[in-house]
């Protein structure tokens, strides 16, 4: 089995996409759309708890931000299980990363400006992971 590289609530990007056109979240795209759109719970973590995989979660998206290298939702993230909450919970700036420049990276969203979305909304994802 491969090497889990970080944890999260992954989201369908289309469907994300969708809700954003829906809500009239308007959009500066950036360089590169990020395709396995998600939140990140734990970034090389040592230990993982598979079982867990495929739990729902939910998100509500409150806020959007672009700068020059980045552009991303501020998001709150919440789950029936009590272990994945906690993951959630340590999350200091939960957010999703939508596209980058050239030279941007996911990582840096957090410190994207955000400004809250006219109305926010809710989106259905799935703690998962991204492997190496």
């Amino acid at each position: 089995m491969s090497k889990v590289i970080y944890t999260g609530a992954f989201v369908d990007s289309k469907d994300l996409e969708r809700k954003l056109e829906e809500y009239g979240v308007e959009r500066t795209k950036l360089w590169r759309q990020i395709q396995d759109t998600h939140v990140t719970f734990q970034f090389r973590p040592k230990e993982v708890d598979e079982t867990l995989f495929g739990l729902p979660v939910d998100i509500r998206v409150i806020g959007y931000g672009v700068n020059p290298q980045n552009e991303g939702l501020l998001v709150e993230v919440t789950c029936a299980n009590e272990t994945v909450q906690k993951l959630c919970d340590k999350v200091e700036v939960p957010h999703i990363t939508l596209s980058v420049s050239e030279d941007g990276k996911p990582v840096n969203t957090r410190y994207v400006g955000f400004a809250p979305i006219k109305t926010p909304f809710i989106i259905r994802g799935v703690y998962d992971a991204f492997r190496g």
